[in-house]
């Protein structure tokens, strides 16, 4: 007797909607981010094995993605365009062939605890202000009540009998669920982990609740409050003071503080994308994200404004040659590579990176008291929102302290613009996400690549249209400040060695082409 194979399918065959779609680009809904992942990532790991996701045919799939669900065993499946939900899922499982049993999970739907059983619907409490497929209303309804409606995933034992109610109700999704109910009763399961992100509202309700955290922050966050805490609270209490300290004028680009206490800080929750998110993730044009890097120089232009000279023109030295030579010589000391071992970048003869370090040091001048004003600290991608409402950066997670010890507002500007420049050009985030691919380390001549059907070269084409007091993220000297900071976090990403080898060819990357041209 031959067992029946079971016919998996993520429904992602359209775009999102217009309110996600400003704010991320044309993208199907599976392709939304969450963290350094994409909806699909989680979709495939809840679903398991034999999973089918179908894609508009128009949709240009990023290889970065195709690798990816490639990886993951996902089988892609391109409908054509403008179909009904139900005409796409009937199209789909045409293709596919298999008359056994069918699941079906829509591209915009994460459910964790997924029913049991081949014959069964999910069903959930309704989210406010949409409107939402209702369930059959038969007798086996398992304690159904007013207000539950369809939760994105359904299970027909009978493929056959599921493939005619969709031919028959020509397309309407609802309808054949309807049908296929009235002749094989399907039973009702009130799933408790729904996770809706098929509406601007539901989509970041949702994302509280699969943010992703680094190991040594503890985050509580609801709908309105994001509470920090760690054991490290030298570090949140210098988070807290740059909150509570800046001048009135900052605060446009940054969380509402809603106070701090031994432990920790909490600030106003921000129902917006991160920089990070739009930038490896979205699909938006250069007319966008040439505003979000003009808000970004805004900000920094209104800190340098705001904060007074009293640090002093060492501030910079502090924070690039003192720390990176230490960080350095620690990470080459685990490696087992000697200082003086010269590197290749694609076959190009390249220095030490001990000499890499003090030949852009001599680029970085020290002196300068120009730049000097209050400084956030760590302006990358990760802690940075855009609000395309009023077009406005906001900020997170600012360092608060020069030393690790003293508390301080203050700093300079070339740092902040190092770590904008530090995402954009350095293309951090990609490495973050695993959307690259390199090679060489163990040769000593390496290689860095990051997609190239993404937004990389597209914002990278718009990074020397801003300064800051006649500075721009292309100058040699913002490039060296950039590159210290690529060696000197490489000990701090010793649990991932792929990381570091990243973090490496992007320093010879970045010193080959824009320093020793």
């Amino acid at each position: 007797m031959s067992t029946r194979v079971t016919t998996t399918l993520i429904t992602s065959a359209s775009y999102v909607a217009d309110e996600l779609a400003a704010e991320f680009g044309a993208l199907p809904p599976a392709f939304l981010p969450v963290g350094h992942n994409r909806l699909y990532d989680l979709q495939a790991a809840i679903l398991g094995e034999g999973v089918h996701l179908t894609l508009p045919a128009s949709f240009d799939l990023p290889a970065a993605d195709a690798e990816r669900l490639a990886a993951l065993g996902v089988a892609v499946l391109r409908v054509p365009d403008g179909l009904r939900l139900g005409q796409s899922v009937l199209y789909a499982l045409e293709v596919i062939g298999e008359t056994g049993p069918v699941r079906i999970l829509h591209g915009d739907t994460v459910i964790h605890d997924l029913p049991a059983g081949d014959n069964v619907l999910a069903m959930g409490d309704a989210p406010e202000a949409y409107a939402w497929g209702k369930v059959p209303e038969v007798s086996n309804t398992d304690g159904e009540e007013d207000g539950e409606v369809l939760a994105g995933y359904f299970a027909f034992a009978d493929g056959v009998e599921f493939r005619r109610a969709l031919a028959m109700t020509q397309g309407d999704f609802v309808g054949a669920i309807n049908h296929y109910d009235a002749v094989r009763p399907l039973a009702r399961h009130k799933v408790a982990s729904w996770l809706d992100c098929g509406h601007l509202q539901t989509y970041y309700r949702s994302r509280c609740a699969m943010r992703i955290q680094r190991s040594f922050n503890d985050l509580s966050i609801t709908y309105s409050v994001v509470e920090k805490r760690s054991s490290d609270r030298v570090k949140l209490a210098a988070e807290a003071n740059w909150f509570e300290s800046i001048p009135t004028p900052l605060r446009l680009y940054t969380p509402a503080f809603l106070g701090g206490g031994a432990d920790g800080y909490a600030i106003e929750y921000l129902p917006v994308p991160t920089l990070h998110e739009m930038f490896v993730f979205g699909a938006l044009g250069a007319g966008v994200w040439r505003k979000v890097i003009e808000s970004s120089f805004a900000f920094m232009r209104a800190a340098r404004d705001a904060g007074a000279k009293a640090n002093g023109p060492k501030v910079i030295r502090q924070l690039t040659v003192d720390k990176t030579e230490a960080r350095l010589d620690q990470f080459l000391s685990a490696a087992g590579i000697a200082p003086d071992t010269t590197w290749r970048y694609r076959g190009r003869a390249l220095p030490s990176l001990v000499e890499i370090a003090r030949h852009t040091a001599s680029l970085i001048d020290m002196d300068s008291s120009v730049t000097l004003g209050i400084m956030h600290g760590d302006l990358c991608f990760t802690n940075m929102f855009y609000d395309f409402r009023t077009q406005r950066i906001k900020v997170i997670d600012p360092r608060g302290t020069i030393d690790g010890r003293n508390q301080t507002v203050l700093g300079d500007s070339r740092y902040d613009m190092a770590k904008l420049n530090h995402s954009i050009v350095g293309a951090y985030d990609f490495i973050l996400a695993g959307r690259y691919a390199c090679d060489g380390f163990a040769s000593r001549d390496m290689g860095i690549d990051f997609p190239r059907d993404s937004s990389f070269e597209r914002v990278n084409a718009l990074a020397g249209e801003f300064d800051l007091d006649g500075l721009r993220l292309t100058d040699p000297q913002i490039t060296a400040i950039t590159i210290h900071l690529f060696l000197s976090m490489l000990p701090l990403h010793a649990d991932r060695p792929e990381r570091q080898q990243a973090f490496v060819a992007n320093a010879l990357r970045l010193f080959a082409e824009r320093i020793d041209a």
